[in-house]
């Protein structure tokens, strides 16, 4: 009988997450995943190499750092959007450059949450893109 063999970055994410349905498209047995789970305990009960620890608080650190920046940007942002006056100066090159900014990213955010994050509602991307390019459909304004 042959066993399946995973690759070892797999394994190891597996074992540090904690998590045996981490993933689901390489179809690895749960069963599989717990026992590796449960033979890393075994090994090392939770021995960190100072190094790694010491990056993994880096990581933390700098995680946190670009958080107070979204928020920051998102605040001053949000303000600049609220001022009608700016709302009325947003002519359709910078309603274009907003839109076509929302649509490069959606595949990695949803346009909701694109458009949380710059302050606007989802309507006015929705009638934005409706200015800029009509009544084209998504696949036909490239």
């Amino acid at each position: 009988m042959t066993y399946k063999k995973y690759d070892p970055m797999i394994k190891k994410m597996i074992i540090e997450t904690k998590n045996p349905n981490l993933f689901p498209e390489y179809n690895i047995p749960r069963s599989t995943a717990l026992y590796w789970i449960n033979q890393s305990k075994e090994i090392s009960s939770n021995f960190v190499k100072s190094n790694e620890h010491d990056e993994f608080q880096n990581f933390k650190k700098e995680i946190f750092k670009l958080k107070v920046e979204k928020k920051l940007l998102q605040k001053i942002l949000t303000k600049t959007l609220e001022l009608s006056s700016f709302q009325s100066l947003l002519g359709i090159k910078e309603k274009e450059y907003i839109v076509k900014l929302i649509d490069e990213i959606s595949s990695v955010l949803s346009i909701i949450e694109s458009s949380k994050v710059i302050g606007i509602t989802p309507s006015h991307y929705y009638r934005w893109r409706s200015e800029v390019y009509g009544c084209l459909r998504r696949e036909e304004k490239t």
